[in-house]
């Protein structure tokens, strides 16, 4: 493996750090995947921004780049890939992939290729994912949301919850049971449904800190066409399996919470405490450095991922590895930072402006505290990592 990039690599990566810096205002909605997503998510102003932004990725060719060029994509390199998640996490910004539309493109018939890829191409169709349910997290098999087939239809009743982007989308990927005899990860099928269908009730959830961070919903005997089903009845559990074992290496998680170390770094040089540099501190000096090396391990382990991703590989066991070191160190980071400045960090954004960081280090380090349970639990994790990795017994 080499990590190395080559000239024209880099001169990408500049394009697309130029291309940000025209078109976002990363101080105004910094909000990647480790910061400030809870509290912008309840911004009407903030969820525009980012439909503005996608709408210019689309136009720019790189909010499907990875897409085969048969189905409008640039057929783009690994490295280039690679590249452009790394940077856009790290410019701070949302969600700037097309990762409910790869499942289509692996999975999809001709009629949902041609029907669907070129909306969401353009940023028209906007996919949330409906998995989670009130009885079922971490045991994602579990789903007891129903789909009952009737003549040329699907009647699908139940409910989802703890979605991210349900506010913000107008199609929601869901998982649900269409055979219930089956043993519970066989009896699973992909569906694709208009959230306006008639029959949906779609509600806000909020975070500790009273913002909208998610929504759930409810489905009464919403009916979808069959021809909505991606890939085959009954063999839904594994199209999303893949699709999440490759999301949970996102080389975009370590690069936010780089940019998110030296950003703290930057502000701590001129902030006192006492009258003296934090930085004096040697506890906070040993905290920080800590973090900058976990962050590096992190990347490189996120880098194999992909890399063995690429080759074909089995990447369960490092999956499982980003999962818990992802989850971890977004804790480990934000509750660091909240200690090293003390009482000053608990101040919410808007409420003091002379508040450290703009008050956002208190909201995440609150935030954080679901990073180790959402999209799968760390002991969860460590079973696979124990069982695919290192061979141990169930």
């Amino acid at each position: 493996m080499d990590y190395r990039f080559s000239p024209k690599e880099e001169a990408f990566r500049q394009e697309i750090r130029d291309f940000v810096k025209a078109e976002w205002d990363a101080d105004l909605y910094h909000m990647n995947d480790v910061a400030n997503a809870s509290w912008h998510l309840d911004n009407p102003e903030a969820l525009s921004a980012i439909r503005e932004f996608q709408s210019k990725l689309a136009k720019k060719g790189w909010f499907t780049m990875h897409w085969p060029e048969e189905h409008g994509g640039r057929s783009s390199s690994f490295a280039e890939n690679l590249i452009y998640r790394e940077e856009m996490a790290y410019q701070g910004l949302p969600i700037s992939s097309a990762f409910s539309g790869d499942s289509i493109v692996m999975n999809g018939s001709d009629w949902q290729k041609s029907e669907w890829l070129p909306s969401i191409r353009n940023g028209d169709m906007r996919i949330a994912q409906g998995l989670s349910e009130p009885g079922n997290g971490s045991d994602l098999a579990g789903v007891q949301t129903r789909a009952v087939k009737d003549g040329d239809d699907w009647v699908i009743n139940g409910q989802k919850m703890w979605t991210s982007t349900a506010h913000m989308s107008n199609w929601i990927m869901m998982l649900v049971r269409t055979d219930t005899d089956a043993p519970k990860h066989r009896g699973l099928s992909i569906f694709f449904v208009p959230l306006d269908s008639q029959g949906i009730t779609i509600r806000p959830l909020y975070d500790m800190a009273g913002r909208r961070r998610w929504s759930e919903e409810f489905f009464e005997d919403v009916r979808v066409p069959s021809k909505h089903m991606l890939g085959e009845e009954n063999r839904g559990w594994y199209v999303m399996a893949a699709s999440l074992t490759t999301e949970r290496v996102e080389v975009g998680s370590p690069a936010a919470l780089l940019r998110e170390w030296e950003r703290f770094i930057s502000f701590a040089k001129t902030y006192k405490i006492n009258g003296e540099s934090i930085l004096e501190d040697p506890v906070t000096r040993n905290l920080l450095a800590d973090l900058r090396v976990k962050i590096m391990t992190f990347r490189m382990i996120c880098y194999e991922g992909v890399w063995e991703s690429r080759e074909g590989k089995d990447i369960s066991r490092i999956s499982a590895s980003a999962r818990v070191l992802s989850g971890e160190l977004v804790q480990e980071l934000w509750r660091g930072f909240n200690k090293i400045l003390g009482e000053s960090a608990l101040v919410q954004p808007g409420t003091w402006s002379e508040a450290p960081m703009d008050g956002y280090v208190g909201v995440n380090a609150l935030m954080s505290t679901g990073r180790t349970f959402g999209h799968g639990t760390k002991e969860i994790q460590r079973n696979i990592l124990a069982q695919r990795g290192l061979g141990l017994p169930r």
